[in-house]
């Protein structure tokens, strides 16, 4: 008997960190879901697919499953001319712009976490920003303001957790306020696991347990 004890303590030391990783990996499977990180380029909109022109005043209302405010327009950068808009996308010809610098929003009916997206001037005006806010439920918890250069798109690192709207604070007609954005990147809020699917999960973990139990007394 003294003999099997040393062989006996390190299988159950295995089993007992088998069953820890195994309850740890489902657990995470269970309780998070995959935090991907949505992009949004504005290449496959509706004007950037079948529009004509160098702009459309009318942007998709609901384009990457987002709700767009009015006064929020899309631009083909080489037909734009000699402002910032040609100098004002990162990925493709297409970006945003608000409409005569004024304010405009984006919003969800769920939260989300705003990772950030590239903000340029379309003027070349050295003091052009515009303030930046983030609301849940109506509220502001964020709030910033985004530097605008005439030459060179800016990424602007927002890492903005559980939020269902952004504003953008311009002003109607100043050449300060106008920004032309591109990669608009969010995440979508993970889905909670509903009610029975914990309870289910809860019974297999402790299933797996007793079995285990039953056969290490063997």
């Amino acid at each position: 008997m003294t003999f099997g004890q040393p062989t006996y303590f390190k299988e159950m030391n295995m089993k007992k960190k088998f069953l820890v990783g195994l309850a740890t990996g489902l657990l995470v499977f269970g309780l998070i879901g995959m935090a991907n990180a949505t992009v949004l380029t504005f290449e496959d909109t509706v004007y950037a697919t079948s529009g004509s022109g160098p702009y459309d005043l009318s942007f998709d209302e609901d384009y990457g499953g987002l709700d767009w405010s009015n006064y929020f327009g899309i631009f083909h950068a080489p037909e734009m001319g000699n402002y910032g808009y040609q100098n004002g996308t990162v990925s493709g010809d297409y970006a945003l712009f608000n409409v005569y610098g004024t304010n405009v929003s984006v919003s969800s009916n769920n939260q989300f976490d705003w990772n950030g997206a590239w903000f340029g001037s379309v003027r070349n005006n050295s003091s052009s920003r515009v303030a930046v806010q983030g609301y849940r439920d109506n509220v502001r918890i964020y709030e910033d303001t985004i530097s605008l250069d005439w030459g060179d798109p800016q990424w602007f690192e927002a890492n903005w957790s559980d939020i269902d709207e952004v504003r953008f604070i311009g002003s109607w007609n100043s050449d300060y306020t106008r920004f032309a954005m591109d990669n608009f990147t969010f995440n979508e809020a993970a889905p909670v696991p509903e009610p029975a699917t914990m309870i289910l999960f809860g019974t297999g973990l402790l299933g797996l347990a007793a079995f285990t139990r039953r056969k290490n007394k063997k």
